[in-house]
């Protein structure tokens, strides 16, 4: 579980923010992708933090 969001926020280090939607088609990015759909329930959490972020503000953990 933990590996497939490293596996998705690695891909993105160091790119350019557009990159954030190569993550509709994860199949190539992250571990243990359903083969039939390319779909992996990681993904959209992901996808959903950055815009969410962008949007308003980085969330802080004190």
């Amino acid at each position: 579980m933990a590996s497939q969001f490293q596996a998705l926020i690695d891909y993105l280090v160091g790119k350019d923010i557009s990159a954030v939607n190569d993550l509709y088609q994860p199949g190539g990015i992250a571990p243990d992708v359903d083969g039939f759909t390319g779909a992996t329930i990681r993904a959209p959490k992901v996808i959903s933090a950055i815009w969410d972020g962008l949007n308003r503000h980085a969330f802080r953990i004190d």
